[in-house]
């Protein structure tokens, strides 16, 4: 398991969520959805490690203000905070990003308890994607989110 990993399942535990709640796929599962959402919303020839540099269009994004964390205000920026979604953190010591199912508002609950990664929260169906970028910009795929 990897720093990332551990650290959101240390969450996980905190947060004593059950696996309806967050849980993470399984690998073979996992990479087909990463490569997935890969293909649907970053527009380069290569596997880049920031996605938010080649998103394709429509594509926008927010600096929020000073003081205010971009998971706080995630549930905010989603049609539903409610409904599934996938979580996927970035993570430089796997093959590909771990992939989690879980929704934006708990997503958010997780991400207040780790480090600071940069993570993508995709609507189930691929028509958004929301990312949090090292800079604490939020940017948006998807006309839902755009």
């Amino acid at each position: 398991m990897t720093d990332v990993q551990t650290e959101i399942q240390d969450a996980v535990v905190s947060l004593e969520l059950i696996p309806e709640q967050f849980r993470q796929l399984p690998d073979i599962e996992a990479e087909q959805v990463y490569r997935a959402c890969l293909a649907k919303f970053v527009n380069a020839s290569f596997e880049p490690r920031w996605w938010w540099e080649h998103f394709r269009k429509p594509h926008s994004y927010y600096d929020p203000d000073d003081g205010v964390f971009s998971f706080n205000i995630l549930p905010q920026l989603v049609p539903n905070p409610d409904s599934p979604c996938f979580f996927i953190a970035e993570d430089i010591d796997t093959p590909f990003y771990p992939v989690y199912f879980s929704t934006p508002r708990v997503v958010a609950l997780i991400v207040a308890e780790c480090f600071a990664f940069e993570y993508y929260v995709i609507s189930l169906d691929c028509t958004w994607l929301i990312c949090e970028d090292h800079h604490n910009r939020i940017h948006g795929v998807g006309e839902p989110i755009v």
